[in-house]
């Protein structure tokens, strides 16, 4: 079974021999016997990445798939599971943000809670859902993803419609809502980007993963105020605070700057890229400026 699936004295290979690059449908699957068989898909990125490595790990950590973003930034996984081995973590590493055409700045994270999740998404959003929950007493269970969810929509919203886009995680990216979600992901990424080189310019190194993992500490009891779990960082809240205002203005304006170019253009063809059929007038230029979006802003000036 081990070779079958491409898994031998090399490591995991993936099943592909050639050399060439991998797409979505081919996946490392470690068999385990008396196990059912459950498919995943889902989109990935903050700006659309492509070539990534999505890595499904069980509850204790163990290495249940790995799976690869497609040219369309889409990944699809066969996992074996058991029910003890829910939740399952997916993490991405490498590929390239066809935004800001490098790799992203920080380690993306989603979850699947049970075998009847077929539709997970990776992206900023869904990163500090489950980050928050792990901070949680009890850690990632339904009821703690349930409030990350609420608390993010309600502190860390940054333009994310939640009529195109109803949960970030489970909601299928279509040529529809793909501009909400990069435009929404963009911005909160650019923000993770912005905090970690302003902490670096004020004496403070920090990486971008030290910035998501400060937020979602922060963000266990619902507010962004610097009074949270273990690593929450006051300093740092206040300064999230100050960048958000700044990022979300530029985003009300269509004008968000990413490492400091406007980048609608950049944003309008990584979707175009990753959904080739998508209308030239559902690009983000289209993305409506919310009730919530408005009151976040306003919050933060």
């Amino acid at each position: 079974q081990l070779v079958a699936c491409g898994i031998d004295d090399a490591g995991i290979s993936g099943g592909s021999s050639s050399g060439s690059s991998k797409s979505s449908s081919e996946v490392a699957t470690v068999q385990r016997a008396g196990e059912s068989l459950q498919e995943i898909s889902g989109s990935v990125g903050d700006g659309p990445i492509t070539g990534a490595t999505i890595t499904v790990l069980d509850t204790n950590g163990e290495i249940l798939a790995i799976a690869f973003s497609d040219d369309t930034a889409t990944y699809n996984s066969a996992v074996q599971a058991e029910p003890d081995d829910y939740p399952l973590i997916l993490e991405v590493s490498g590929g390239i943000d066809l935004v800001t055409g490098t790799e992203p700045d920080f380690q993306m994270v989603s979850v699947v809670m049970s075998a009847a999740d077929d539709q997970v998404n990776i992206n900023p959003f869904t990163t500090i859902i489950v980050k928050a929950a792990q901070s949680m007493p009890g850690g990632v269970t339904q009821e703690n993803i349930q409030l990350a969810r609420a608390f993010i929509a309600n502190d860390l919203e940054f333009g994310l419609d939640y009529d195109a886009v109803p949960d970030p995680v489970t909601t299928i990216i279509t040529d529809d809502n793909i501009a909400h979600i990069v435009k929404a992901s963009e911005t909160l990424g650019e923000m993770i980007r912005r905090v970690r080189d302003a902490s670096a310019a004020a004496g403070e190194v920090l990486s971008g993963d030290d910035v998501v993992d400060i937020i979602s500490a922060d963000m266990v009891d619902g507010f962004l105020d610097g009074i949270g779990a273990h690593d929450t960082y006051a300093e740092i809240a206040t300064l999230v605070r100050v960048v958000s205002a700044q990022v979300l203005v530029e985003s009300l304006g269509n004008q968000l700057k990413v490492n400091g170019v406007v980048a609608s253009g950049a944003m309008d063809n990584a979707i175009q890229i990753s959904h080739p059929y998508v209308d030239g007038s559902a690009l983000t230029g289209s993305v409506g400026v919310t009730p919530y979006l408005l009151a976040q802003t306003k919050a933060l000036l």
